[in-house]
């Protein structure tokens, strides 16, 4: 993202080239304005002379005037209003982030503004025939949510499968981020360890935006990519880095109040910036009891958790900058959805505990072959502690489960180089997982008939997995070119290598030695690419098509574990072939001066579809990931955005999905079918006051895996919220702090996602699969100083 782009954005112009006024609805002036920008990107290194940069840097400098301006002037263009429809592939972000200029220029300050026509483009490197959604701060503040389960919901092609009050995991494009096929990346790096629990480790209050890339993406970020990925951008500080001596700069706190369950959230940030470091400090804290559903309480749903985060940025010139990321985070919840319901049985996160660094550069050059440059290395290391609690007449059996790890390296570097009309990347990227095993213990409480206790039998704490590594490294290339004024061609290709390597010690049974021995020290590589176009005939409309393929290795929890979890076995297969898929995607973006519609249409095939299968194993129930044969999926996707007039949005998506198993000929399960959401937003800046009202809406669920998963009814639920400037309905004096009401699930409704996940074992119930919450009132402050 050049400057003159960032000047654009904050401004709506740019004042050094008359092609750039006002370029929002005509794509063809945004072409030239580009090349123009980029033109005037290469002079804007040369500091001071640059009269853009010039103009960025009073715009820092002028943040807290111009934040305290707009608390009285409503303001005039929303960043959606003014952001282009598609970003350059190879974009890095700059030292000095355009998002953030917003953020400092008031935009994101707590200031009330509508959805705009544009929905904003996400910063991630893509190829612009891609789909991609974005969840910005403005949305995150007004949804209130819990977590990012909630978040992500709004985004077209997503459903959720909920298993606590915040637990769970996605369904995008019919993939499930439990089977390693949705990655979660933050901050551009790879989050894996948790697949089923990472959607919870980060506070919505933590998040300055989410980036959605829907359909597959292996082709620049390799093995797991099949449904798309989710990218977390984490919150930075404000303020202006060239400041003389450094100083506090501002802040924030918020506390919100639920009704169902208890619900509170609350947190602190300090920023300091100057003498060319920035830095933020927060803290924050989530809690809830048992929530309710529209059917009744949902036992063992509570959680708590708590995070403490610190970014410290230094940047040595204005277009460069290195980057320090710390944050440890603890979670203690229930799953509501265990089987057989509590209180005969219960599962939870004893303790859950994540601790994650990373160090990052970015920089642009005005010289050399790369333009632009990003590197990072980062290091998560988890460790859990799963308790599991089954009742019978006379005795309790609870189990202990120890999962040590695991300990996460990774780093990406990629660099863009612009060859005239053509733009390429680029890049490497490394994953290392080291699992050191797990251990467990359990004990058996025997009660006679009175309840008195008669005995106790413990089990000592013993290991009940192997250690396992695992490395995925990559190198990519992708690139765009502006064949003519109406058509953009782009490709990229991507080599991956795998290396696995279980140990032979912690094995369950002498009997998976052989199976285990031939598995060590084994390696794979695949080759993935993609082809895109993007045609614009005329200057309103905008035809998008890719083909490209994908591929996914198993990853050492599908291949090496075993053990008992609940009441059920889990067996390992050593001999688990890659998953690997072709995809088709076209569709069309429409961009009207008040409206933007996009749709898009896909296909994709797989071939040694990966799933669990039931067996037994010594008598228990058993699972085991098996390839299972070939897979097909067809869907369709759309979402628009209306600004029927300065004050008042219509915005919405559906979505249409359809998977079978052509192998086995069965649907497959956990797909929602026909779903979406419509909303209304009424926003009086001038006056601080913002209405909104959406209704979530899906069909039901009748075409189904009878041996794996439960018909669901279809449901509608609505949801109202309303957000208040006080400084300006109450008094100056309260400063930069919003009032926001939120009702939630306003009828009560007793209604499930189609995604969520049964236990065949079980009847149907209410928790299983388990089902939504219940009406909700929430009420919360929020104050920026």
């Amino acid at each position: 993202m050049s400057p003159c782009r960032g000047f654009m954005l904050l401004h709506g112009f740019d004042a050094n080239d008359s092609h750039c006024h006002r370029m929002t609805w005509d794509i063809y002036a945004m072409r030239h304005c580009r090349k123009r920008c980029r033109e005037i990107s290469q002079k804007a290194h040369r500091m001071p002379r640059s009269p853009t940069l010039l103009c960025l840097m009073t715009a820092l400098s002028a943040a807290p005037a111009l934040a305290q301006t707009t608390a009285t002037t409503p303001a005039t263009a929303t960043p959606s209003q003014t952001e282009p429809s598609r970003t350059e592939p190879g974009q890095t972000i700059p030292a000095i982030r355009i998002d953030e200029v917003n953020v400092r220029a008031g935009a994101a300050l707590g200031e009330l503004r509508p959805l705009g026509a544009v929905p904003p483009a996400p910063l991630i490197p893509l190829l612009p025939s891609t789909s991609a959604s974005v969840i910005d701060r403005a949305d995150i503040e007004r949804s209130n949510a819990p977590g990012m389960l909630e978040l992500l919901e709004s985004v077209p092609g997503v459903s959720i499968n909920r298993v606590g009050g915040i637990n769970g995991t996605i369904f995008l494009r019919g993939f499930n981020t439990n089977d390693f096929r949705v990655p979660m990346y933050i901050d551009g790096d790879r989050a894996r360890g948790r697949n089923t629990l990472q959607l919870m480790l980060l506070s919505p209050e933590e998040i300055e935006r989410i980036e959605v890339i829907r359909g597959a993406a292996s082709f620049a970020y390799g093995s797991d990519s099949l449904g798309g990925l989710v990218n977390v951008v984490t919150r930075r500080p404000r303020g202006n880095a060239f400041q003389p001596g450094f100083s506090i700069t501002g802040g924030d706190s918020f506390i919100l109040y639920g009704t169902n369950g208890n619900r509170v959230d609350g947190g602190i940030g300090i920023e300091a910036a100057g003498s060319g470091f920035d830095a933020r400090v927060s803290i924050t804290g989530r809690r809830s009891d048992d929530y309710r559903s529209g059917a009744g309480r949902v036992r063992n749903s509570d959680y708590e958790t708590g995070s403490l985060g610190l970014n410290i940025g230094y940047s040595p010139s204005a277009n460069q900058r290195v980057e320090l990321g710390l944050r440890v985070t603890s979670v203690t919840d229930g799953r509501g959805s265990n089987q057989p319901a509590a209180p005969a049985a219960t599962l939870r996160e004893a303790v859950l505990n994540l601790y994650s660094g990373r160090i990052a550069y970015s920089g642009t050059f005005d010289h050399g072959l790369f333009r632009s440059i990003e590197a990072s290395i980062y290091r998560n290391e988890f460790y859990t502690k799963l308790v599991t609690s089954t009742r019978a007449a006379s005795q309790i059996t609870t189990s202990n489960s120890y999962v040590m790890g695991p300990v996460m390296w990774g780093g990406r570097v990629s660099g863009m180089i612009p060859w005239g009309p053509t733009r390429t990347t680029l890049g490497l990227d490394v994953i290392s997982e080291q699992r050191p095993g797990s251990d467990s213990s359990s004990a058996v409480n025997r009660y006679n008939s009175a309840g008195d206790l008669l005995s106790i039998t413990p089990t000592a704490r013993r290991q009940t997995g192997p250690a396992v590594d695992q490395v995925n490294a990559g190198a990519f290339v992708t690139t765009e070119w502006d064949a003519t004024r109406e058509l953009t061609l782009s490709a990229a290709g991507r080599f991956d290598y795998v290396y696995s390597n279980p140990s032979l010690t912690g094995l369950s049974s002498a009997n998976l030695l052989p199976a285990f021995r031939a598995a060590q020290d084994t390696t794979a590589t695949a080759v993935t690419g993609a082809i895109g176009v993007n045609y614009r005939p005329i200057r309103l409309i905008e035809f998008i098509g890719n083909i490209n393929n994908s591929f996914r290795y198993p990853v050492p929890s599908e291949l090496f574990s075993q053990g008992l979890s609940g009441s059920t076995y889990t067996i390992p297969n050593p001999d688990l072939r890659p998953e690997r898929g072709v995809n088709f995607e076209g569709g069309f973006r429409v961009h009207f001066p008040n409206a933007t519609f996009r749709a898009t249409m896909f296909h994709s095939r797989f071939e040694n579809f990966l799933a669990n299968v039931s067996t037994t194993y010594n008598g228990y129930l058993a699972t085991q990931r098996q390839n299972v044969g070939q897979v097909h999926m067809t869907g369709f996707e759309g979402d628009w955005r209306w600004q029927l007039n300065p004050a008042l949005n219509f915005f919405g998506n559906v979505t249409v999905l359809r998977a079978d198993n052509v192998t086995t000929h069965r649907p497959v399960a956990q797909i929602m079918p026909f779903g979406g959401r419509a909303g209304l937003q009424y926003v009086l800046a001038d006056q601080g006051i913002a209405l909104t009202g959406t209704l979530n809406w899906a069909a039901g669920k009748t075409r189904i895996d009878t041996a794996s998963e439960y018909k669901t009814t279809g449901y509608a639920v609505m949801n109202l919220s309303a957000e208040f400037r006080l400084d300006r309905l109450v008094s100056p004096r309260l400063g930069n702090t919003t009032l926001s009401l939120s009702a939630n699930n306003l009828f009560d409704a007793s209604y499930r996602s189609a995604a969520t996940i049964a236990n065949m074992n079980y009847r149907q119930s209410d928790t299983n699969p388990l089902l939504e919450p219940g009406r909700t009132f929430l009420i919360g402050l929020r104050n920026r100083f």
